[in-house]
């Protein structure tokens, strides 16, 4: 019996190092822009998780088009707002056309946070880190989401490439810039977030707090 414990405690021991490994902070690229504005855009943002409650396909969404996801938990912004766990993110797609070296970009922009009252908060965020979505492991989701959501990123950081948040395709973000995050990739058809997709987010409310 003490046999088969160590045996069974030695796997998820295994299965739970490969998991927090896969979870690491995303790659984070060096801090080119390192202007006093972007530092202080980053002091004033939190780490929050969200869940994509529709897919996004580049080959069925166009410029302007609506995207929602919630939150995984409860969110305390800076200036003092608290946005609950479920609470709505939206935003929109802003870019979805081929570049001039011959890749293909996605960009999305959240910009605003409803509660379940319908109060709609004007917010920035940034897109820092993409996960599967929840399930897609067998062990340990919410233990390893719970991870995530205090590591994958602090205010020390204003931009990252993740050059594999989904199978061919390079997020790139950064968090003075102007949309949440940049999905590129060689083909288009390649940028598919399916519904559940969790985003690790830098958010903030929106103006002065």
């Amino acid at each position: 019996m003490k046999r088969k414990s160590a045996v069974a405690l030695s796997i998820a021991t295994a299965a739970f190092t490969l998991l927090i490994a896969q979870f690491a902070p995303a790659q984070a690229a060096p801090n080119k822009d390192t202007s006093s504005a972007a530092m202080q855009q980053a002091r004033e943002m939190v780490p929050a998780l969200v869940s994509l409650t529709q897919p996004i396909d580049a080959t069925k969404v166009q410029q302007g088009d609506q995207i929602k996801a919630k939150l995984s938990g409860k969110v305390q912004l800076k200036n003092g707002t608290e946005l609950p766990s479920g609470t709505e993110i939206i935003g929109q797609v802003t870019v979805d056309q081929m570049q001039n070296d011959g890749t293909y970009k996605l960009a999305l922009v959240f910009s605003n946070a409803q509660l379940k009252n319908g109060t709609v908060i004007p917010i920035k965020a940034t897109i820092m880190r993409v996960y599967p979505p929840v399930g897609y492991h067998p062990v340990g989701d919410a233990l390893n989401y719970a991870y995530a959501n205090t590591h994958y990123w602090t205010d020390r950081t204003v931009q990252v490439d993740q050059p594999d948040a989904l199978k061919g395709v390079e997020l790139q973000s950064r968090i003075a810039g102007g949309n949440s995050g940049n999905f590129v990739a060689k083909k288009k058809d390649e940028i598919r977030l399916s519904t559940g997709t969790v985003l690790g987010l830098a958010i903030a409310a929106q103006g002065k707090s």
